[in-house]
């Protein structure tokens, strides 16, 4: 967020892409678009309302266009 705030497009893609790398992406899976390492059950709140209003706010500045 501190990136798309400072208008470091570039550096804020790389780390959104980065982010989405750790997203629970299978479809059959309770966790699904979740951020939470599925093993452990390890997650709170943080770990995805931060990556929801981040994704919210690059998109609506066009800078996500996934």
């Amino acid at each position: 967020m501190m990136m798309l705030t400072l208008d470091e497009d570039d550096v804020a893609k790389q780390l959104w892409s980065q982010l989405q790398t750790l997203r629970v992406d299978d479809s059959s899976s309770p966790y699904y678009g979740g951020y939470i390492d599925v093993l452990s059950k390890d997650t709170h709140m943080f770990d995805n309302v931060l990556p929801a209003i981040v994704e919210r706010r690059g998109q609506d500045a066009g800078i996500f266009t996934e």
